[in-house]
């Protein structure tokens, strides 16, 4: 078995820093993902999932008992008891990336077929038709004498 499997999930800073400590002092390696943003932008908590406690994968079950016994108010992980795998990200459009960042479009949608990708295309060439024609109309009055 390789790689980290989440064992538990805090909202509370606190909480997390003591769970933390108690299973370092079993001299188990643990760490908390998520800890550096939720640290500088505590809204940020629930949209991010909270502070993520994970550990080795052979340590797992070991950290669970740890904390089970405990006794601490958290939320334990059990359906991933299998494995941790991370989230799959698709490769984004850039182009569609553009598009949403100029027309102030609040979300990005994948160009899944070659009929969007053009569209996309056209609408970019259109948000561009006005610099290229100012500019068109200044190179026409430097030239002209």
């Amino acid at each position: 078995m390789s790689g980290l499997r989440e064992i538990a999930f805090f909202y509370d800073p606190e909480e997390a820093y003591c769970a933390l400590a108690y299973i370092r002092s079993h001299d188990l390696p643990v760490y908390l993902f998520g800890e550096g943003h939720l640290n500088i932008n505590p809204a940020l908590r629930v949209a991010l999932g909270g502070y993520r406690m994970v550990v080795p994968a052979g340590e797992a079950k070991t950290a669970r008992s740890l904390l089970a016994h405990a006794g601490a108010n958290f939320d334990l992980v059990e359906a991933q008891a299998g494995s941790y795998e991370p989230v799959q990200r698709t490769p984004r459009n850039w182009l569609s990336v553009i598009v949403a960042f100029h027309t102030g479009i609040p979300f990005l949608w994948k160009a899944s077929t070659r009929a969007i990708y053009i569209v996309q295309l056209i609408i970019i060439l259109l948000m561009l038709s006005p610099f290229v024609l100012s500019w068109g109309a200044y190179l026409y009055w430097l030239i002209s004498p």
